[in-house]
């Protein structure tokens, strides 16, 4: 095998998936896509959005089954468990609540498709249970959203599989203020802080916490770099200290930060580059052609396709 092709978040857009893997000269041969002599990795959030989520996760199950990809989990995939699963001691209740409007509105597209806990929800649902939070290879690290040194290694001793979060984890996974909701968040969903001005997210949310710029060297004092709408980054006054930087030993790369889908493809560092450009709402979906050997990140590297 002579790299990797890593693949942002795709959320339901099939089409612009099997063109890139085109593109990137894969072929559907006995059943999936394949190279001859490299492996896909994709970075989560294959689900939502857009209007063919189950037959994105049939496109990559299959190059999971047939090793030619390995996937880990996103935040959607996440809260598509969460959503079906039973919350202990609550009849009737679930890990995510089933009936907010915030919650069906990023779910919608996907329910649309399943059907609400239909056998197909259920079959999908325990496929995303098999996915990993986090991928370490010999070369390359793949998250969601945040390489966390620490996170990964209060989880992992809980884990019978590396980076698979085990089911009786996901109740205190889904229950703020526990210390696995706090991995796990970080993890999936990257670190936040409160911003001393709320603002609207890209699905017209008010939010009084910010994504923090993980990936930057931070100022000193409470100013940090934060993602803010439209995939900019802003120095945003902040209302608690940053107490914790995310040292970075090889390449990592992450989506989830829906950068703006017309701003140059471009590594954030020379060890850390998203791959999310807002493919879901109208954007290019992105990936990075890794080759064995590769020491830093470079522009040349990125392949986005629209259609």
């Amino acid at each position: 095998m002579t790299g990797y092709d890593v693949i942002g978040d795709i959320h339901g857009q099939a089409d612009k998936l099997e063109a890139l893997l085109r593109t990137l000269g894969y072929h559907h041969t006995n059943g999936a896509w394949r190279h001859a002599d490299r492996m896909a990795l994709f970075c989560g959030d294959l689900i939502d959005r857009g209007p063919e989520s189950v037959r994105t996760v049939n496109i990559v199950r299959a190059m999971t089954d047939a090793g030619t990809a390995r996937c880990i989990m996103g935040n959607h995939e996440y809260n598509a468990v969460c959503f079906f699963t039973p919350k202990p001691g609550a009849p009737g209740e679930f890990l995510r609540k089933n009936f907010s409007d915030k919650n069906r509105r990023q779910h919608g597209a996907f329910l649309r498709e399943v059907g609400y806990r239909t056998p197909l929800h259920e079959e999908l649902v325990e496929w995303f249970k098999t996915l990993p939070l986090w991928l370490e290879l010999d070369e390359v690290c793949l998250v969601h959203a945040c390489w966390s040194e620490r996170a990964i290694a209060f989880l992992t001793p809980m884990m019978e599989q590396t980076g698979v979060l085990p089911m009786e984890l996901y109740p205190d996974s889904a229950h703020k203020g526990t210390p696995v909701c706090d991995a796990v968040k970080e993890l999936c969903k990257g670190p936040e802080l409160t911003v001393a001005e709320s603002f609207l997210d890209k699905d017209g949310t008010t939010r009084s916490k910010a994504r923090i710029c993980w990936w930057r060297e931070n100022v000193p004092g409470r100013r940090i770099w934060t993602m803010r709408d439209g995939g900019t980054e802003a120095l945003s006054e902040v209302l608690e200290p940053l107490e914790q930087t995310w040292p970075v030993r090889k390449p990592v790369f992450f989506g989830h930060y829906w950068l703006n889908p017309d701003s140059p493809k471009t590594p954030k560092s020379p060890l850390a580059a998203c791959l999310d450009y807002s493919a879901g709402k109208g954007g290019p979906l992105v990936c990075y052609r890794f080759d064995s050997g590769d020491i830093e990140l470079v522009p040349e590297k990125f392949v986005a396709v629209r259609e």
